[in-house]
């Protein structure tokens, strides 16, 4: 005997919900589960940071031509000293 269909419908929906929803929340939570935080968090971009120290470098040297290079390879070095160990 063939089943009624709204029995049909309602094994489809619990087969839905249950496969679709359930698998995914334990998917998600397996990988977040997995993964370290590192590989998770993005890096921080400092280049507006070195621009700004490089920027007053450059004003602290009287402002003088030539010394961009310099300026910005010492903002650098000062930048990324400040960042946190990882």
């Amino acid at each position: 005997m063939a089943l009624p269909w709204w029995q049909t419908v309602e094994i489809f929906a619990y087969a839905m919900v249950s496969c679709l929803l359930l698998n995914d929340a334990v998917k998600v939570a397996m990988i977040k589960w997995r993964v370290p935080d590192a590989l998770t968090k993005k890096p921080v971009d400092v280049t507006p940071q070195i621009a700004k120290r490089a920027y007053e470098l450059y004003e602290q040297h009287g402002r003088q031509d030539g010394r961009a290079a310099e300026d910005w390879e010492q903002a650098e070095r000062e930048i990324r000293k400040e960042e946190p160990k990882k």
